[in-house]
C-alpha cells in the first residue's frame, strides 16, 4: 500500500542541527514488515543520529492527510460531514470516501480508532470520530529498534567538510589522501 503525501515527524532532539523535531514529507510505502517509502528514508536519514542516541526508540507521528486544512479541527469537519451524507455506510466499508488514502489503510485506521468497520456512519460515536480525525492527521506509531535484518541502509557522519579540497575532493591534513563522495559528512 502507497501514499504518495505523508507528512512525517520525530520528535527527536538532534544534536548536531540543534532542532526538537526532525520532519519530512513525500510518498510513504506500508509494508509487511513496517514503513518505508522515500520520505521515511529520508527521514531516518536525517536522523540517523537521534535515533542511534534514542536506542532506535521513538515515536513516529504521521499526518495522512497533509493537504487537509486546519489539521484536527479540519479532519474532524470532514468527518463531520461524511457521517451526515454517507450515515447509511459502512464506515470501513467499500463505497464509504477514504480521503484519497487506498481503502486497505483506511480500514486499519478505522479499527484503530476503536471503530468496527461495518458500523454505519450514522452510529459512530463523536468520541470514535475525533481519534479517527486524530489518527488521520496525528497518528503515532513507535520506533523499536531496526528493520527485521538488524541493518540501516542510511549512514550519517563521515569526515568533516571543512577538512577536504571540494574541487579535488582531497584532504587538507594529508596531502595525496582522497575521499569518495560517500565518506563525507555531509549532514554536518
Amino acid at each position: 500500500v502507497s501514499v504518495q503525501d505523508v507528512a512525517l515527524s520525530l520528535p527527536l532532539e538532534d544534536t548536531a542541527s540543534k532542532k526538537k523535531s526532525i520532519s519530512e514529507r513525500g510518498p510513504v510505502l506500508v509494508t509487511h514488515t513496517g514503513l518505508s517509502g522515500p520520505a521515511l528514508l529520508r527521514l531516518s536519514a536525517f536522523g540517523a543520529r537521534a535515533l542511534f542516541a534514542s536506542r532506535y526508540a521513538a515515536p513516529l507521528l504521521l499526518n495522512w492527510l497533509p493537504a487537509l486544512p486546519r489539521g484536527f479541527e479540519g479532519a474532524v469537519e470532514e468527518l463531520l460531514a461524511v457521517k451526515k451524507f454517507n450515515g447509511n455506510k459502512a464506515a470501513g466499508g467499500s463505497t464509504t470516501p477514504t480521503f484519497n488514502l487506498p481503502r486497505r489503510l483506511w480500514k486499519s485506521l478505522v479499527i484503530h480508532s476503536g471503530i468496527d468497520p461495518e458500523t454505519r456512519w450514522a452510529e459512530v460515536k463523536t468520541v470514535e470520530l475525533r481519534k479517527l480525525a486524530g489518527n488521520l492527521v496525528r497518528c503515532e506509531l513507535q520506533v523499536k529498534g531496526k528493520g527485521v535484518f538488524k541493518e540501516e541502509f542510511v549512514t550519517a557522519g563521515g569526515i568533516a567538510l571543512n577538512g577536504v579540497d571540494m574541487k579535488r575532493m582531497q584532504s587538507k591534513a594529508v596531502q595525496g589522501l582522497f575521499f569518495a563522495g560517500e565518506l563525507l559528512d555531509v549532514d554536518g
